[in-house]
């Protein structure tokens, strides 16, 4: 039944050529845009697909999204429970990288029109970003993930995985004794080579279903003409026997598209339109090159049966002999220089007015870009300009704050699959939690020390009905700087103190707040009594410091 569902699946995918389609918008971002051809003289490459890909990849993930849970209809009643899985969610998302993983799931959405991010165990922070090549889907009209009838990810295991995991589900022996290797890997994109190994030690094409039953997700595995893995719900158990109330709601995917394409389930990236001028540019660019080896240098021209030494001609210092017969001649008859040609400007005015042009209807100039003089703009310039640049993306930052969204729901689902017993909640120690640990700061914590477990039970997560919301700020130097100054005035004017300025100032920014940190730590612990401008000790609350006596005058010599 899965291998069927596969075949079908798989067509559509050959039909409408996503892998060959998704390949070559790789090919073109990575540079490879003369593929296909002997490019033995190394033909040149003016890539301005990366730059573009990149400056909005990096745009958009400048904003910093922060999930958090709240009840739906406003019960506080439940404020500490929705607190400690705030704190779960932001340990697992540092845990698991979780910047980066939606990075480079949104830089695939961004190449060739979506991204898929996958959760294969209980643990949240073990990741996998999919290929869009390797996902297949029930419904290639739906691009809502959740609503999919179902969903397939295509894998290359080896034999001897696929065996073993045919042999704990209970497959009689010889169905799976004579699986050997295979050579389909014709949907994985960039390299798809692999070590060569014999038919017991290669790999082979398996897939991993899921689909939803009763509001419960299934799954299992197959190989062609096996499923080595049967089909059963993603529940917890307990004595043996599924708890189906319990069991995953949500696919552990989550998916991203980057431009909507009306009735379909996959997306539109950036590199599709911009391959054509990309291309164009790169024969304009290997035409002017062309010309400039051929016309644009002296070439010497001289009587072949007039030299003796022809082959000196292009050395220094030496001797050139005449044949006889040639006396009658000059020298500058028998040699000469053809003189370079004058070339047409047009070629490099088209090739630069393509690649500019390309790039500002792309939102991808100069200016968006981030190239503008520092020193001639202030911080708070600079995020304007980049600002208005970049509000053709808030259509991809909404659909990323949906992608974390969507995360934060799914956690929130394989939390309450996994652990029926109760959630366990990891967090890092509070201020006043680590300050009474250490005594004051008198015996330093290790960083895994300052991990505090909690639990959620089960009779709480009745309770629960979690809203997801999104906090979103933006991370960029610029931004950083701006802010720095902000403080500075505030310090200066008097407005705040200097420990309030130390909580105040932006991580990763101009000054090193951990190290302001650890002064004002040190200050605390051993304070020091303030001095007047005579050194006098000035006097705390309560007290009263003696006048200075006045100097006792020398004694007489005698």
């Amino acid at each position: 039944m899965i291998w069927e569902k596969y075949k079908k699946a798989s067509n559509f995918q050959d039909e409408n050529s996503i892998v060959t389609k998704s390949n070559k918008c790789w090919k073109m971002y990575l540079g490879d845009q003369w593929y296909g051809l002997d490019n033995t003289e190394g033909l040149p490459v003016v890539n301005f697909v990366e730059p573009t890909v990149n400056y909005k990849v990096s745009t958009i993930c400048k904003n910093v999204m922060t999930a958090r849970y709240s009840d739906v209809e406003g019960n506080a009643e439940y404020n500490d429970i929705y607190d400690k899985l705030n704190a779960n969610f932001a340990s697992n998302w540092e845990r698991g990288h979780m910047d980066m993983v939606s990075w480079q799931t949104l830089k695939n959405a961004a190449i060739v029109g979506d991204g898929y991010t996958y959760w294969g165990t209980e643990d949240l922070t073990k990741t996998q970003v999919i290929p869009c090549t390797a996902i297949l889907l029930g419904d290639e009209q739906q691009p809502e993930i959740q609503k999919q009838p179902y969903i397939m990810i295509r894998e290359r295991l080896f034999v001897e995985d696929v065996k073993r995991m045919a042999a704990e589900n209970g497959i009689p022996e010889e169905k799976w004794a004579d699986i050997t290797s295979d050579d389909k890997n014709e949907f994985q994109i960039g390299n798809n080579k692999d070590i060569e190994y014999d038919n017991n030690d290669g790999k082979v094409l398996s897939v991993l279903y899921f689909e939803k039953k009763d509001g419960i997700v299934w799954t299992g595995r197959a190989i062609e003409g096996l499923e080595y893995e049967p089909l059963h719900p993603m529940t917890p158990s307990k004595n043996g026997e599924a708890i189906m109330e319990k069991g995953l709601k949500s696919y552990p995917i989550v998916n991203l598209i980057w431009q909507d394409i009306p009735n379909s389930a996959r997306g539109q990236g950036e590199v599709k339109k911009l391959i054509p001028n990309q291309v164009e540019v790169n024969k304009t660019y290997a035409r002017r090159a062309m010309a400039t080896k051929m016309y644009a240098y002296p070439r010497m021209a001289y009587m072949a049966n007039s030299i003796k030494n022809p082959e000196d001609l292009d050395k220094v210092g030496v001797a050139i002999g005449m044949n006889e017969g040639s006396t009658g001649q000059s020298i500058q008859q028998l040699i000469s220089y053809l003189m370079p040609a004058s070339s047409s400007p047009d070629a490099k005015t088209l090739s630069d007015d393509l690649m500019e042009t390309t790039r500002n209807l792309a939102g991808a100039g100069e200016t968006s870009m981030g190239q503008i003089d520092p020193t001639r703009v202030s911080g708070t310039a600079i995020v304007a300009i980049q600002d208005q640049a970049a509000l053709t993306l808030n259509e991809q930052v909404a659909k990323y704050k949906q992608y974390v969204e969507d995360i934060a729901r799914l956690w929130f689902d394989l939390l309450v699959a996994y652990n029926p017993d109760g959630i366990p909640i990891k967090r890092k120690m509070t201020a006043e939690e680590e300050e009474e640990a250490t005594q004051g700061g008198l015996y330093p914590l290790e960083p895994e020390d300052k991990i505090v477990a909690d639990k959620i039970m089960p009779e709480d997560l009745e309770k629960l009905r979690p809203e997801v919301k999104v906090d979103v700020s933006t991370n960029t130097q610029w931004s950083k700087n701006d802010e720095q100054t902000a403080d500075d005035n505030l310090l200066s004017n008097g407005h705040i103190t200097f420990d309030e300025y130390v909580d105040l100032i932006p991580d990763g920014g101009i000054l090193q707040k951990n190290k302001l940190q650890e002064i004002v730590k040190r200050r605390q612990l051993n304070p020091q009594p303030m001095t007047g401008e005579n050194g006098q000790p000035l006097p705390t609350e309560g007290q009263t410091v003696p006048p200075p006596q006045e100097p006792m005058p020398p004694e007489p010599i005698e």
